[in-house]
């Protein structure tokens, strides 16, 4: 396929000697190839020098990477995107007679399926062509109309001349259950997917209220592994969605643990009988039933997730972007403590004192703790503080914002939408809610190692005594020593900030 390929780029290029605007296409591709090879060469220059060039596999690596188009010897719902250089409207008549409006779109891509029909035709391996599918930016599918290209093979055309066509239509291409939308650049879950596994949640539920274990609902465990393993696939695609499955996960977990060894046993068994064995089952708690639910209603929703995304940087194309350094305190009398620095869009943010040319406008906020967020782990309260600060920039109208927190578990938690504590369940279902709000928001959430002495660490103690650490600037400890929030204050202004800790500037 990439000999077949070659030949014919080869004779695409004797083309373009009296075709100028193919010869502009191909000027292009070779701009385009040229700028992805310099830029390889500057992300792996370990790999390509002279000495690393001697490598065998750094060679064949370097190789394939200066290709136009990566092939594989099958394809199976497989994904191409590549540069079309003309697009046609053209009419077809087949066999039967019937005439069809179709479309040419010529470019590297046709070409690829020209290499791959051609060598398949060659060696007579068998064509899916019902899966040989195009899609377009302006929301329209087809598939390959391949009589097309069976006649022209009949007709003995060379095969650069040979056609190839599409019968587009609105809509968006589908693949394994995923409808690609090229137009809006997003994966979406299709809506008999998400009608599916629905239903399934509710014959899931319906059963295990009728098939009671002392008095609590029960459930097969094959059927609610289904039903959670289509949750799964549907998280490819909405992945916010994930913390639902934390409360069906756990009432799993124990006997899917012990469901191999059990079964193999009792199959090995002469004590066998028509009932279905107790270890076939488990309690399927309303709680879960609720969060099945709540995942199907989630699902409906079909955000999707974006792909072929130009720039995910902070801030790029002029997003709105905050940073928020947080901490909580457990100390009795502590809270959640917060300082937001905008990067861009500070016009948002609420009037505060003037800042200086060039000063970073700093705002603050302090949230004191009950007696039971008092009690409860450090993850819970580091998650508490950052749900409330995180709906603070949500709500002021920042587009990207970059949380640094010192808890390593809750980041990943808020990361990955998993977590295996019941206490952190709510917390990160609360996350969700709050990001489906603002669903064109992106958090980036950033574990910072640190110990006390920082400017968050003293606002979350912002009334208790504070002992400043040996690299404060605050100047000498006044004689009544320090709290949180007078050291903080006397920092801030020696770090250049006149405002210090303001009352103006805290946000509630």
């Amino acid at each position: 396929m990439y000999d077949e390929l070659g030949h014919i780029l080869e004779a695409r290029r004797r083309q373009a000697e009296h075709d100028a605007e193919l010869a502009r296409f191909l000027a292009a591709v070779d701009t385009w190839a040229r700028g992805r090879a310099a830029a390889l060469r500057a992300q792996h220059a370990d790999r390509l020098t002279a000495a690393a060039l001697l490598l065998e596999e750094n060679q064949v690596w370097w190789e394939r990477q200066q290709r136009l188009v990566v092939l594989h010897g099958f394809f199976d719902d497989s994904l191409a995107a590549a540069f079309v250089g003309r697009v046609s409207e053209q009419t077809f008549t087949g066999a039967d007679g019937k005439t069809r409006h179709c479309v040419s779109v010529e470019g590297l891509l046709p070409d690829t399926i020209r290499a791959i029909l051609e060598v398949a035709d060659d060696i007579n391996l068998e064509t899916a062509a019902h899966k040989i599918e195009v899609g377009t930016d302006d929301g329209r599918t087809g598939k390959i109309l391949i009589e097309a290209w069976r006649q022209d093979c009949a007709a003995g055309l060379p095969v650069t001349s040979r056609r190839v066509l599409w019968e587009l239509r609105p809509g968006s291409m589908v693949a394994l259950g995923k409808e690609l939308d090229l137009q809006r650049q997003r994966v979406v879950d299709t809506a008999q997917r998400v009608d599916a596994l629905t239903a399934s949640i509710e014959r899931l539920n319906a059963a295990a209220n009728l098939q009671t274990r002392h008095g609590r609902p029960t459930a097969p465990i094959p059927a609610l592994r289904s039903v959670i393993g289509q949750s799964f696939y549907c998280c490819q695609s909405e992945p916010w969605l994930r913390s639902a499955l934390n409360v069906p996960l756990r009432s799993l977990r124990v006997l899917e643990s012990l469901y191999p060894r059990l079964e193999r046993e009792y199959r090995a068994s002469k004590r066998r009988h028509k009932g279905v064995p107790w270890f076939s089952w488990t309690y399927h708690d309303p709680k879960a039933q609720v969060a099945l639910l709540d995942f199907a209603a989630g699902a409906a929703l079909r955000r999707g997730v974006p792909f072929n995304q130009t720039d995910s940087t902070p801030g790029a194309e002029g997003r709105s972007t905050i940073w928020i350094i947080q901490d909580a305190s457990g100390s009795e009398g502590g809270g959640g403590g917060a300082l937001y620095m905008p990067v861009t869009g500070a016009d948002l943010l609420p009037p505060g004192e003037l800042t200086g040319p060039g000063e970073t406008p700093l705002r603050w906020s302090y949230d004191a703790f009950d007696t039971d967020q008092t009690a409860a782990s450090s993850t819970e309260q580091e998650a508490s503080n950052a749900n409330a600060n995180l709906q603070r920039a949500l709500d002021l109208g920042f587009m990207d914002v970059i949380e640094v927190l010192d808890n390593s578990a809750w980041v990943f938690i808020a990361r990955s939408g998993a977590c295996s504590s019941a206490a952190l369940s709510d917390l990160t279902t609360s996350r969700s809610q709050l990001l489906q709000q603002y669903d064109d928001a992106r958090v980036y959430s950033v574990w910072q190692p640190r110990e006390q002495g920082t400017l968050p660490d003293g606002i979350s103690k912002l009334h208790l005594s504070y002992a400043a650490p040996p690299s404060s600037l605050a100047g000498p400890t006044p004689p009544a020593g320090w709290t949180g929030r007078s050291w903080v204050d006397a920092e801030l202004r020696a770090r250049g900030h006149p405002a210090g800790l303001s009352d103006k500037d805290r946000l509630l």
